[in-house]
């Protein structure tokens, strides 16, 4: 994500003052007002709706950019490093781009230049990728250039692609109100969900016999599809989006230069806080596992389904461009289950599980229902003492089979069961849309998550 907005959106001409670490002040200028166009129930969408754009361009290269550079003679430990590109363009770009927009004094607004150069760019780049071969005979050479082609044009989708999401992203913090901030954080979750599905989906359709006019092999006619979508999606965002325009930033850090910039991102890597130090090295590593998912599935199902089928009396590309499709209709189906979860489980979960440490100034032992959930722990009395001044005693990540069996034993499990059921009917005659579980906390559906992904992993061999 781009550095975001420093203030909330404020009148014209406005010059605000930022305080400096010994009390100097700061002059910042800004001319105009942020907001959206458009009725009430239409400016979140229009806001977020460049997402849906985003992820669309990423579902055609997750699903087709693979099977096709295999198909070019590119070998899978190459096609490896080309898929680099995604981690290095997350890593430079979106901090690049979070500097220079946050400078940016364009009558445009700090964002909206950065988003339509980076779509730009991602256009050519998706035409390059369809149409490589074609390029590479141009100029009268062999594969190689076709390859070399592909592999550029990759590059570029990736770079371009994030340089555009991180000023979607920062128009988001920089256009809604903080009350709105969660809200505008939810449709931006929901249009990546759509645009994946979007994506998958029209991915998994035999394109070339419908829609010849726009290329002659499947990938041309995604790359074009695409690409209008991203166009589309984000001339509408860009439309419907007002930004300040800085005019005067008389801080320090915006008049640093670009290496000192980049010292002090690679410096800040190294000073995080412990608890999000681990969090980033818990991720790190699930990310090992899962970007082999994100551009080897397509290849895995694919070859699945060519050693299962029986080919005969089947054209070798024909059959080809049906073991591909079936690949993209995996990612289809991991779509509508990502989509599926993330618009659920906010509705069931409880709380976000994040326990006060005893160092906080202000730490008080939490007390509280003794039936709040499985990992609060039992508290002192007997089974009967439910009161609000029952006492937890047990540490909040005490052994779940061990709290199971004692519930079964003491016949309590089947009213914690009960008491979850009255608490959903209560929630819905509120007309509340939130069905909370007791017990289902937001770090406990992180953990479980780890484990059900190694297993799924595991599962595949």
């Amino acid at each position: 994500m781009t550095g975001g907005a420093f203030f909330a959106p404020a009148a014209e001409n406005d010059e605000e003052y930022e305080m400096g670490p010994v009390g100097e002040a700061h002059a910042v200028q800004w001319i105009g007002t942020a907001g959206v166009k458009g009725p009430k129930w239409a400016r979140l969408p229009l806001l977020t709706v460049g997402m849906l754009g985003i992820q669309c361009v990423w579902s055609i290269e997750m699903g087709y950019a693979s099977p096709y550079l295999l198909e070019l003679g590119l070998s899978k430990s190459f096609m490896s490093l080309v898929f680099m590109a995604g981690p290095l363009s997350g890593l430079i770009v979106q901090p690049l781009v979070g500097i220079f927009a946050d400078r940016s004094r364009s009558p445009l607004g700090r964002r909206r230049p950065f988003m339509l150069a980076g779509c730009i760019i991602c256009v050519s780049a998706m035409m390059l990728l369809g149409w490589s071969r074609e390029v590479a005979a141009i100029f009268g050479a062999g594969q190689w250039l076709a390859i070399a082609l592909a592999v550029w044009a990759i590059y570029c989708i990736d770079f371009s692609i994030n340089a555009v999401m991180s000023t979607d992203r920062a128009l988001v913090v920089d256009t809604l109100p903080p009350r709105e901030q969660e809200e505008g954080s939810a449709w931006a979750g929901r249009m990546f969900g759509f645009g994946s599905v979007a994506g998958f989906f029209v991915g998994n359709l035999d394109l070339a016999p419908v829609l010849p006019f726009l290329g002659k092999t499947q990938l041309q006619i995604l790359s074009f599809l695409t690409s209008a979508v991203l166009m589309v999606t984000h001339s509408f965002t860009s439309w419907a989006v007002s930004e300040r325009v800085l005019l005067r930033d008389d801080r320090p850090q915006t008049k640093s230069s670009l290496k000192s910039n980049l010292k002090s991102i690679w410096e800040n890597m190294f000073s995080l806080p412990p608890g999000i130090r681990t969090v980033c090295i818990v991720q790190f590593f699930a990310s090992l596992g899962w970007f082999p998912i994100l551009f080897f599935t397509t290849v895995w199902v694919s070859e699945i389904y060519k050693a299962s089928v029986p080919s005969d009396g089947i054209d070798p590309a024909t059959f080809d461009s049906r073991a591909v499709r079936t690949g993209a209709r995996a990612l289809l189906l991991q779509a509508l289950v990502n989509i599926v979860t993330s618009i659920g489980l906010p509705f069931l979960v409880a709380e976000s599980g994040v326990q006060p440490s005893e160092n906080v100034v202000g730490y008080e032992p939490i007390e509280g229902n003794a039936n709040q959930g499985i990992g609060l722990g039992i508290a002192n009395g007997n089974e009967n003492d439910h009161g609000p001044q029952a006492r937890v005693e047990t540490p909040p990540n005490s052994a779940l089979w061990k709290r199971t069996r004692e519930d079964l034993e003491n016949g309590t499990f089947f009213r914690r069961l009960l008491h979850s059921f009255q608490g959903m009917v209560n929630h819905a005659k509120k007309g509340e849309w939130g069905i909370p579980i007791k017990g289902l906390t937001l770090v406990r559906v992180w953990w479980i998550s780890q484990f059900v992904f190694a297993a799924a992993m595991a599962g595949s061999w």
